[in-house]
């Protein structure tokens, strides 16, 4: 009898002990998660290697889930800052989210928004080439490295250059579906683009030599579409070129809770999309005859 007593009180004991070691860490998660999430450095600078994004959009497939929530939670459950995925059961998928859906449901759905905007609208390269040989970038991952012009300032992109050094030679095109949402001259940025995706994120280019057509705000655009060519312009008044060698300043943005814009880290984004890069062809007199848009250079691009 007293053998059966101790077994219950032991039992007893486990289960709140498991109680209590669940609230504390529902207390730890709840606490520090939050709709600014996702405007910690934490989140936006994306870092987590190649691999474990292919993992994870690998396990979402099969599986048949949200890509962008399993990328959640493994954010979530790792600081941010994982190492390699975790594959957990399906059963261990949906605990989860039945556990943050509970206890920071506002926080997990901010998180899942943004990942969604970053990760599952885009779809091709921002730039575009002709032949295998055009279609060698190089970038590196200098989001937020110091810049000094027009003042002290962290670099909210990453910069893609091509094989050639020449202003509008390469194709620069949307990464997404979406809509124009800014064009026009900026000091730092030049003959600039700025593109909404249709999940929410906000996909910047810089330094353009010429648009691909007279765009207006508010047109709609298609992923793969031609928005201009790479250039060199900025840093002065209208016009200004010549000033840093051709390339591309590509920015991601996400909204904030209150509207503003977050600049998020590209260099993980680019690398997965350098998959998807476009290639028109490796005769430029034989692009199909429905093509828009033509260069200075005497070839047409696809629109």
């Amino acid at each position: 009898m007293r053998k059966n007593r101790k077994m219950t009180a032991l039992f007893l004991s486990c289960i709140l002990c498991g109680i209590l070691l669940r609230l504390i860490f529902a207390s730890c998660v709840s606490g520090s998660l939050s709709e600014e999430t996702i405007e910690t450095e934490e989140f936006r600078r994306l870092d987590y290697s190649e691999e474990f994004q292919k993992d994870v959009w690998e396990y979402a497939r099969q599986n048949n889930l949200s890509g962008s929530e399993v990328l959640t939670q493994e954010l979530i459950m790792n600081e941010f800052s994982p190492n390699e995925f975790s594959t957990p059961s399906i059963h261990e998928f949906k605990r989860r989210r039945q556990f943050f859906q509970l206890y920071a449901k506002d926080a997990y759905d901010s998180i899942v928004r943004a990942c969604k905007a970053l990760w599952e609208d885009t779809v091709y390269f921002p730039v575009a080439g002709f032949s295998r040989e055009d279609t060698v970038f190089s970038f590196e991952n200098t989001w937020m490295d110091s810049r000094n012009y027009g003042g002290n300032r962290g670099h909210e992109g990453c910069d893609i250059f091509g094989t050639y050094d020449i202003r509008g030679y390469y194709p620069i095109i949307s990464v997404c579906d979406g809509y124009v949402e800014q064009i026009g001259w900026l000091p730092l940025g030049g003959w600039r683009i700025g593109i909404r995706g249709n999940l929410g994120g906000y996909f910047y280019y810089a330094h353009l030599s010429e648009y691909g057509k007279e765009f207006q705000i508010g047109d709609s655009v298609k992923a793969g579409q031609l928005l201009g060519f790479m250039g060199d312009s900025g840093y002065g008044e209208e016009g200004t070129t010549g000033k840093f060698p051709v390339h591309l300043h590509f920015g991601c943005y996400i909204r904030s809770r209150d509207g503003k814009e977050i600049s998020v880290n590209p260099y993980p984004i680019l690398c997965a999309l350098t998959e998807s890069i476009k290639c028109y062809s490796d005769e430029r007199s034989r692009i199909q005859q429905e093509i828009k848009g033509v260069s200075k250079y005497g070839y047409t691009v696809m629109a």
